[in-house]
């Protein structure tokens, strides 16, 4: 199969959520979703820490 000029990127995001507007990404976020229940849970998602030991 013939690739003409694709590309391939690799990304490392781990900090991007760390330093994103959180309240600019909820407001998007309501533009878009209309769900109520889903917008609460990536809320909740945004708002949970990591457990790095244990």
């Amino acid at each position: 199969m013939p690739m003409h000029g694709g590309w391939v990127l690799e990304l490392d995001i781990e900090a991007f959520f760390d330093s994103i507007d959180k309240a600019k990404l909820r407001e998007m976020l309501c533009k878009r979703v209309r769900d109520g229940v889903l917008i609460r849970l990536i809320g909740k998602w945004l708002n949970a820490g990591v457990m790095e030991v244990g």
